[in-house]
């Protein structure tokens, strides 16, 4: 069993129905931390100050073969076909410590676990 990090960068309004939306598809629990980006458009200035976008990062490990059930369910709850509305992209996890609890089998350890 190997585990996938499932990331989502969005506008902290779409905060609460991403992550219901992960948990609902899967994802155990989910780690939620604030960010400042930038995209491919300039910032706003207003009075030489620049104003950047305010985002929310959800971060969700999930087993492999949930990935693709978490990455959908996370990507229609923000809504991101609408422009703005953030990106969500999985990684593979190689090394993991501290999820015995997720595990489904009792004993089984996660790949590369300590």
């Amino acid at each position: 069993m190997g585990f996938c990090a499932v990331m989502a960068v969005i506008p902290p309004d779409k905060e609460e129905a991403v992550v219901t939306a992960a948990k609902g598809a899967g994802a155990t629990g989910a780690t939620v931390i604030e960010a400042r980006g930038t995209g491919v458009k300039e910032a706003l200035s207003f009075f030489g100050l620049v104003l950047e976008g305010r985002y929310t990062c959800i971060l969700s490990l999930v087993d492999e073969a949930q990935v693709d059930a978490v990455l959908a369910a996370v990507t229609a709850a923000a809504d991101m076909q609408a422009p703005g509305n953030g990106i969500a992209f999985a990684m593979p996890v190689t090394r993991i410590a501290g999820m015995e609890s997720q595990l489904s089998a009792p004993g089984k350890k996660p790949p590369g676990a300590a």
